[in-house]
């Protein structure tokens, strides 16, 4: 049975990224009051909040003023989640994914119990420890830091002995994740959002590149092997289920050419590039969140058009004043500053034929994103 929380009600929205912005104005439209939470005054969430609440001090009158609570995506601070295990507190997405999120290798470890299929692993913390694991493993191999928010999402690419100084940055004493590479792999995600009586919707299926500064771009696929596309589906709603997680999650997918599917990696809450599905679909992933976390039953998306989500940095914002007038199907989003992000936007493009989306991409020359050129 769902616990409902009504309008006119407090939720308590955590995070420093633009997407809890967007879910605080869904929550708004449908008459919550929002609280807003961050380590920092500029948040963007702050700015759109009902109550603001800023710094650790602060954080023990969020939780008491907040009925219910929920992270909008993926990153909140350590002083922040241990203060929530340690509070009776109403969160219904839990904190096991969260931690998943941050640390990859309570990740790998679910993956191994729930029996998911992913790249074959081993754990460090020297330089020796990696060349050990290269030789089991066999070259090439990716190196990244296990703790995210210890040192962001940087990984380094191994190909051979000769490319072992490269890791040397991320060795400090703190664990390493060392893992096969694939280098002919296609990337897919699936978003979810699971309601409080179990029930699933999925969106669109999106293939994902992300560039070497870690912004993403990514477009609905029109068609795939339906098999395979299943098989996400049920890897994702297993995963789901297990967690008994409530709200909005992705499961990120890796595809290799020889036709085997690997889970990459899961990810809790919204991400930015969720935000195309507003354009894209019937209902947006942040309102469908909402309905999930506040007992209402999630809504059956429609897919109206295919779509492409594209980001913007200061660097081409100058190109974009010569796409102004010409395009129907571009929607322009500027963002407020975030903090730590040099992403300053997002552009969504629209339309029946994805092929045709991303050919008008390659046409313009905005973006840099190299399998958008091929």
């Amino acid at each position: 049975m769902s616990e409902e929380t009504l309008p006119g009600t407090t939720i308590g929205i955590l995070g420093d990224d633009i997407v809890s912005s967007y879910l605080a104005q869904a929550a708004q439209r449908q008459g919550f009051l929002v609280a807003g939470y961050s380590d920092y005054d500029d948040a963007p969430v702050i700015k759109k909040a009902d109550y603001r609440l800023i710094g650790h001090e602060e954080l023990t009158n969020f939780i008491g003023l907040s009925d219910l609570m929920t992270y909008a995506s993926s990153w909140v601070p350590n002083h922040v989640i241990s203060t929530l295990e340690e509070t009776a507190v109403h969160l219904p997405q839990g904190l096991d994914l969260i931690s998943f999120t941050d640390d990859h290798a309570l990740s790998k470890a679910f993956a191994e119990e729930q029996a998911l299929n992913i790249l074959p692993y081993e754990i460090g913390t020297s330089l020796d420890d990696v060349a050990a694991a290269a030789r089991t493993l066999g070259y090439p191999i990716i190196v990244k830091p296990n703790y995210r928010h210890h040192q962001g999402n940087r990984a380094v690419v191994v190909k051979g002995a000769y490319d072992l100084g490269k890791v040397a940055p991320l060795i400090d004493g703190v664990p390493v994740i060392i893992e096969s590479f694939l280098e002919n792999i296609q990337e897919y995600s699936l978003t979810a959002v699971r309601d409080q009586d179990g029930e699933f919707v999925f969106y669109p299926l999106r293939q994902t590149q992300v560039e070497a500064n870690q912004l993403h771009c990514a477009w609905t696929v029109g068609s795939t092997n339906n098999l395979v596309r299943q098989e996400m589906n049920d890897i994702t709603t297993k995963i789901g289920t297990a967690l008994n997680y409530i709200g909005a999650y992705a499961v990120h997918f890796f595809y290799s050419d020889a036709g085997n599917l690997y889970v990459r990696d899961i990810t809790a809450g919204i991400e930015r590039v969720d935000l195309m599905y507003g354009d894209i679909c019937n209902c947006s992933v942040e309102e469908q969140h909402l309905r999930a976390i506040t007992g209402q039953k999630v809504m059956p998306v429609v897919t109206q058009q295919e779509g492409a989500f594209m980001p913007l940095v200061p660097g081409n914002l100058n190109k974009l004043k010569f796409q102004w007038g010409i395009h129907d199907n571009w929607r322009v989003n500027i963002y407020p500053d975030v903090p730590y992000s040099v992403q300053c936007g997002h552009v969504v493009l629209t339309g029946a034929d994805i092929e045709k989306v991303l050919n008008q991409i390659r046409v313009v020359q905005m973006w840099d994103f190299d399998k958008i050129k091929e």
